[in-house]
C-alpha cells in the first residue's frame, strides 16, 4: 500500500511516520487476554527475524484484563492477608487465611471451566468482587476459632464449636448474595449475554469460599492454633467499645434506628434515579482514541493534512507516548471509505500526570482553532467506539 503518493487513498502514519495499521479481532469462544498475548508475542517474533520491520501497538483490549486481575490480586492480598494480620497480629491465622484464599479462587476458576466461562472482563469483575467477599467468610471463622482458644478452649474443639457458632451467620450472608445476582442466569437478550458470566463467577467464588470456610479453616486452624493468645491492642479496644456502645443504643432506640433505615433506603433510591445509569462507565487507561471530521466530501489529501497538524500539536504533551493515525479503509466499515474522516489512537505512559478528563481538555484546547475540522476525544476505549466509529452501521 502506497502511503505518500498524492493519489493514495490510505493515510495511516505513527508518530509522524509511514505505516500499516492492523486491526485484529479475536474469535468468539476465545479468551481475550490469551489472544492478545499470542498476538503480542508472534509481534516480537516477527520483529526479531525481520530486519526494519517495528510493532506498535496502539491499542489493546487485554490490558483490561489484567487491570482486572491485577484488583482481584489486591483484593486477596490486602483485603484478607494484611487486614487480619493488622488486628490479630499473629502469624498463623493469617497463614491459614493466605491459603484458603487461593484455594478458594482456584476452585471458582475450575467451576467457570467446566461451565464454559472464560476470563473477560465480566467474568473477571465478578471474581473481583468473589474475592472481596470470599475472604469475609474465612476471616468470620477464623477469627471466632482464635477468639475461642484465647479463652483457653482446646484447639480441636475451638476448630468445631468456632465454626459451628458462626455457620448460620456466613451461609446466610452468602446465600442472600447469591441471590441478588443468581436472577440474572434467567434473563434474556443482552443482559444474559453479557452478564452471565459475571453472575456465575460470584456464584462461583461464593460457594467455593463458604465451603472452604467451613472445612479447610477448622481444620487448619486445629493444627496450627496450638498456641493462641490474645494480644492486646488498644486501637482495636477502642473500635469494640465504640461499636458496643453504639449496639446498646440501637437496641434501646429501634424505633429510630428503622426510621434511620428507611430514610437511607428512599434516599439511595432517588439519588440512584437522579444519577441515572449508562451502558459501560468510563475507565482510566493507558489507551486513548481521537477521530478528526472534516467536511463532507473533503479529499483525503486535505483530511491528512489537517490530521498532520493536529499530531504535531499534541504530539508534546508529556503523557503521550505513541501516536496513530488512519483514514481512507477499515475492516470495520464493511465496504464503504471516509476520506473526511481520520481515526487516531493514543498510546499513555502507564505514569501519566493527566487523568482522562484534563488529558481530554487539554487536546481539546490546542486544537480548537484549526479550522475546518472537529475533533472528539474518546480517552475510555470500553465501548469500542474507537474500532467501529459512533454512530449506527449495517
Amino acid at each position: 500500500i502506497s502511503v505518500t503518493d498524492d493519489s493514495a487513498d490510505v493515510y495511516a502514519k505513527i508518530n509522524g511516520n509511514p505505516g500499516v495499521m492492523l486491526s485484529i479481532e479475536k474469535q468468539t469462544g476465545y479468551s481475550t487476554g490469551e489472544v492478545a498475548d499470542k498476538i503480542l508475542d508472534r509481534m516480537d517474533e516477527l520483529e526479531k527475524g525481520n530486519d526494519g520491520l517495528h510493532f506498535t501497538t496502539l491499542m489493546n483490549q487485554g490490558i483490561y484484563i489484567d487491570m482486572v486481575v491485577n484488583s482481584v490480586l489486591q483484593n486477596m492480598l490486602f483485603g484478607g492477608i494484611l487486614v487480619l494480620f493488622l488486628f490479630l497480629r499473629d502469624i498463623k491465622p493469617t497463614f491459614v487465611i493466605a491459603c484458603s484464599i487461593p484455594i478458594s479462587v482456584v476452585t471458582a476458576l475450575v467451576l467457570m471451566y467446566f461451565s464454559g466461562v472464560t476470563l473477560n472482563i465480566i467474568s473477571l469483575s465478578g471474581l473481583a468482587l468473589g474475592v472481596g467477599m470470599l475472604v469475609d467468610n474465612s476471616i468470620v471463622v477464623i477469627e471466632n476459632i482464635y477468639r475461642m482458644r484465647s479463652m483457653g478452649i482446646p484447639a480441636r474443639k475451638a476448630a468445631v464449636e468456632g465454626a459451628k457458632q458462626v455457620a448460620g451467620a456466613i451461609v446466610s450472608s452468602t446465600l442472600t448474595t447469591v441471590c441478588v445476582f443468581a436472577p440474572i442466569v434467567f434473563t434474556e437478550g443482552i443482559t444474559r449475554q453479557l452478564f452471565v458470566d459475571m453472575g456465575l463467577t460470584i456464584g462461583f467464588s461464593l460457594a467455593a469460599s463458604l465451603v472452604v470456610a467451613l472445612t479447610l479453616v477448622p481444620m487448619m486452624s486445629a493444627g496450627l492454633l496450638k498456641r493462641a493468645e490474645a494480644k492486646p491492642s488498644k486501637l482495636l479496644d477502642k473500635v469494640q467499645n465504640f461499636y458496643g456502645r453504639m449496639i446498646h443504643k440501637t437496641l434501646t432506640h429501634k424505633a429510630w434506628v428503622l426510621l434511620g433505615a428507611l430514610v437511607l433506603f428512599l434516599g439511595s433510591m432517588y439519588l440512584s434515579v437522579r444519577k441515572g445509569t449508562e451502558f459501560f462507565p468510563p475507565m482510566e487507561s493507558t489507551q486513548a482514541s481521537m477521530t478528526v471530521t472534516t467536511d463532507k466530501g473533503t479529499p483525503l489529501k486535505e483530511t491528512a493534512a489537517k490530521a498532520d497538524e493536529i499530531i504535531d500539536r499534541i504530539s508534546d504533551i508529556d503523557d503521550i507516548e505513541t501516536i496513530g493515525a488512519m483514514a481512507g479503509g477499515s475492516s470495520m466499515s464493511m465496504g464503504g471509505s471516509s476520506t473526511n474522516q481520520v481515526t487516531m489512537y493514543l498510546v499513555l505512559k502507564e505514569d501519566k500526570k493527566l487523568n482522562n478528563e484534563k488529558l481530554e481538555k487539554e487536546i481539546l484546547k490546542r486544537t480548537k482553532d484549526v479550522e475546518g475540522c472537529e475533533v472528539v476525544v474518546s480517552t475510555s476505549n470500553m465501548d469500542m467506539s474507537a474500532l467501529g466509529g459512533s454512530g449506527l452501521q449495517i
